[in-house]
């Protein structure tokens, strides 16, 4: 819906149109009046044919000057002329758009597919539809809104109207007559402020109006309560008390603070108070409001913020700052413990691997838990659990080597448990208690959500309650010190992945392809395996960096790296060779399959629709080289396929050329090379 300033926008251009037409017409009858004028004393008078030659030269500038007037005022206006001879198929344009960008048309004469085929392909067919609705008379005038594309492929919003001024005998149009207004920033805020409002409509805020008398009520909820609250719609919107809504427990606090901020003659309130559901649930959420004096009685103008997850953490942290209160007080209860553990921890922090990791715990846990065997598992990456290292005599009888995290009740209940004997408890699954039923102990280790591992022991021979419960507070403080530094020796493993991975596209870098091509190359040579190494590169990369960014640069490096990802099998090794240049080594692959998956990977590259920052970006194309392993040095391999793909982007781009002396001898193979070649 168009505001009173768009509106009264098109009004003023509209008079300006009309304004311009007149002073054309009114131009035009001028000039054939002077141009009789001057025939009639040039025949009259051949003597004054001198005084007329300068004359006529006078009025050239003249006209010259009034046309460049025209001209400046149709692109400040941002208004253009177009004239569609429906008989001859050809359109008359003049004129610009108001920011002064072109349309691209190479002259103002010009087909009518031409004209037509610069709108946008997402809008044809609402123009058509309303352009043929009017030549049919079925509307008075043709009016649409829709983007042209130009001569930059950037999409450019414009109104335009016509109307038919000609027909022949039996009503077919022959001639249309329209402009073309610049609305491009208009419909830009319009969509701007549409992209707002669903937001606003959506989003997680909830606006509200409180009347603050001696019965508060709310006389005004946004729309989007009803689907965070899960009320139907409507049912807040007739002065919802806050009483209905508000817990008993928070109601006379904040009424309270409404009263003493209207007494002290504040404007600003905040607090957290519950409010109720429609589930009968209630929630935490944060109020900010703002004071309005001017109504009688005052009212509350706020939004409120769901804080329910927030305040769930703040207990989660209060529950565990007392667990570390507690285990403060339980290590001060014997100084040795702490010592142990202190210095358990301080090497665990130089430990380099996880196996340094369960050797130092293993001696720590000797001296901890005399009189227990123990072992240490730690999860590997199918989520299974692997013993890492075990000490004592009962282990190696009584464990699994390896179990799933199913097996332990420990991991399943996320918190230790022991297994005293079977008339109170339930062994874990990993354990072997049938024949020597003595009491044992697991301790979970988990880390930031994730389980790293867990901590077994295993009592050599009877121990009575008080001693077990004893061993489950210190084995407890081990597993916290211990799940700590297991947690950080993953993570460092993973940050030595991601040293050989590319940070924006995921990908292998450059690094890693140098360590590992020599390798594959030895490998392919011994077993007798073909290797092709595939090197490929984004076609006018460097467009996409200066016209849309470096960001739209990284979004088609990222989209592409996809594709290739997508494309190559687990064992192949696809990297990132540096800027838009990417490497694929395929051991064990033929030419004629390196081709295919080359093909496939740029098939799908050039099918990515991508747009940023609200603008869509040009088809993206890749050009390939491939070349197969001979006995030759990497660098010498890398050569030959960089070659090949210098000869793909010398041959036109976006294809996939196979190096001199590889070409596969198929004739599959050979016809999907020359139908590349042929494109």
């Amino acid at each position: 819906m168009s505001s009173p300033s768009s509106a009264f926008l098109l009004t003023v251009l509209t008079a300006l149109v009309m304004g311009l037409v007149a002073f054309l017409v009114a131009q035009h009858r001028s000039r054939r009046k002077r141009a009789r004028q001057i025939e009639e004393l040039r025949v009259a008078n051949q003597q004054l044919e001198t005084r007329a030659f300068e004359m006529a030269q006078q009025m050239t500038r003249e006209l010259q000057a009034s046309e460049a007037r025209h001209q400046l005022i149709m692109q400040g206006s941002g208004v253009c002329f177009w004239d569609w001879d429906v008989s001859r198929d050809e359109v008359h344009f003049e004129g610009s758009l108001g920011d002064g960008s072109e349309l691209g048309f190479e002259g103002k004469l010009l087909p009518s597919n031409v004209w037509f085929r610069a709108v946008h392909s997402e809008d044809q067919a609402q123009m058509w539809a309303l352009l043929d609705d009017h030549m049919r008379g079925k509307t008075p005038t043709f009016e649409a809104e829709y983007r042209i594309v130009g001569r930059e492929r950037q999409a450019h919003w414009v109104m335009a109207r016509a109307l038919v001024v000609d027909r022949t005998a039996d009503g077919a149009p022959t001639r249309l007559s329209g402009t073309l207004v610049d609305i491009d920033k208009r419909k830009q805020v319009e969509m701007a402020l549409e992209q707002e409002r669903r937001l606003f409509n959506n989003g997680p805020v909830i606006v509200i109006r409180i009347r603050l008398d001696d019965d508060p009520a709310y006389t005004y909820f946004s729309s989007n309560v009803y689907e965070l609250w899960g009320y139907a719609p409507g049912s807040l919107d007739q002065g919802c008390k806050r009483a209905e809504l508000v817990h008993p427990d928070d109601l006379g606090r904040t009424v309270d603070m409404y009263r003493e901020v209207i007494a002290s003659g504040g404007r600003h309130l905040q607090t957290e108070l519950r409010y109720r559901m429609q589930d009968q649930s209630y929630r935490w959420h944060s109020l900010y409001g703002k004071v309005v004096r001017g109504s009688n009685p005052p009212e509350l103008v706020g939004y409120l913020i769901d804080i329910e997850d927030r305040k769930q953490v703040d207990q989660e942290i209060s529950s565990q700052k007392a667990m570390l209160e507690e285990l403060v007080v339980n290590l001060r209860d014997s100084e040795h413990e702490r010592t142990l553990l202190h210095q358990t921890g301080d090497m665990l922090n130089s430990a380099k691997n996880i196996d340094e990791a369960c050797a130092i715990v293993q001696r720590t846990a000797q001296v901890m838990f005399p009189g227990w065997s123990g072992a240490i598992s730690t999860s590997d990456a199918s989520g299974n659990l692997s013993v890492r290292d075990q000490w004592g005599s009962e282990v190696i009888t009584r464990m699994l080597p390896t179990f799933g995290n199913e097996q332990c009740w420990a991991l399943r209940r996320g918190r230790s448990h022991t297994f005293l004997d079977a008339r109170r408890s339930v062994p874990c699954q990993h354990m072997e208690c049938t024949e020597h039923p003595h009491s044992t102990l697991c301790v979970p280790m988990v880390a930031d959500g994730k389980v790293v591992g867990a901590l077994h022991l295993l009592a050599d021979a009877h121990a009575v309650d008080g001693e077990v419960m004893r061993t489950v507070e210190r084995a407890e403080r081990l597993g916290e010190t211990l799940k700590l530094s297991l947690s950080n020796l993953g993570l460092r493993a993973t940050l030595q992945e991601q040293a050989v991975r590319d940070g924006l596209t995921g990908l292998y870098n450059r690094r890693l392809l140098a360590e590992r091509l020599p390798a594959e190359m030895a490998r392919c040579q011994r077993t007798g395996q073909m290797l092709v190494l595939a090197m490929m590169d984004i076609d006018h990369f460097k467009r996409f960096n200066d016209e849309f960014g470096h960001e739209a640069g990284d979004l088609v490096l990222h989209a592409v790296a996809r594709c290739i990802g997508e494309s190559v099998r687990g064992y192949d090794l696809a990297c990132r060779y540096g800027g838009e240049e990417f490497c694929v080594v395929l051991p064990g692959c033929s030419v004629d399959a390196a081709m295919a998956r080359l093909q496939s990977m740029r098939q799908m590259s050039s099918s990515l629709t991508l747009r940023h920052g609200g603008q869509p970006l040009p088809r993206v194309t890749l050009s390939g080289g491939l070349a197969l392993a001979r006995e030759e040095s990497p660098e010498q391999l890398l050569a030959r396929a960089d070659a090949a793909l210098y000869a793909a982007k010398a041959a036109g781009r976006d294809r996939v050329i196979v190096a001199d002396g590889d070409r596969a001898s198929s004739p599959a193979s050979l016809r999907l090379v020359n139908e590349v070649a042929a494109r």
